[in-house]
């Protein structure tokens, strides 16, 4: 508690935190780009349905 005072130091943590959510996300991005495609077919389908229903 008493070292978060120091602003360089929290920044350091906060770099740190951010370098290792992006490593998290760039292995993550090929197992998603199946799944992603999926969810936005699911979506431009979803929103067809509505404009069909509402118009």
């Amino acid at each position: 508690i008493i070292f978060l005072n120091r602003p360089l130091l929290l920044l350091l943590l906060l770099l740190l935190l951010l370098l290792l959510f992006l490593s998290f996300i760039i292995s993550i991005i090929p197992n998603l780009a199946k799944p992603t495609n999926h969810i936005l077919g699911l979506l431009q389908y979803t929103t067809y349905q509505m404009k069909l229903y509402f118009c």
